[in-house]
């Protein structure tokens, strides 16, 4: 009967070095920390997207309101930027889990 682990599991201490899972226990605790900590922080930057977009529909709408009681000739083209920022704000929340992979 054979006293050691499968060659998967296995740790062994590699000189002055511990070895896991066929590479250095430091390079895999990085790379594994950072695949940790992505999806952990893509919920704040999503609402973060959301309440930016918000700003931007109140400071827009306020701007608009101005623009048409001093009856200048760029209300249509303000609003359609204005929207078309939000927008984007939104969809780019949307697909940013999606970028990364993460799904819910």
């Amino acid at each position: 009967m054979q006293n050691s682990l499968p060659l998967i599991i296995e740790s062994r201490i590699h000189g002055d070095m511990y070895v896991r899972f066929g590479g250095r226990h430091f390079e895999t605790y990085h790379r594994k920390v950072e695949r940790r900590m992505m999806p952990s922080l893509l919920p704040y930057v999503v609402k973060l997207c959301y309440a930016i977009a918000g700003v931007v529909a109140v400071v827009g709408a306020i701007s608009v309101y101005i623009k048409m009681n001093n009856e200048e000739q760029d209300v249509k083209k303000s609003i359609m930027m204005i929207v078309g920022a939000c927008i984007f704000l939104v969809a780019a929340a949307q697909a940013l889990p999606l970028f990364f992979g993460v799904t819910s």
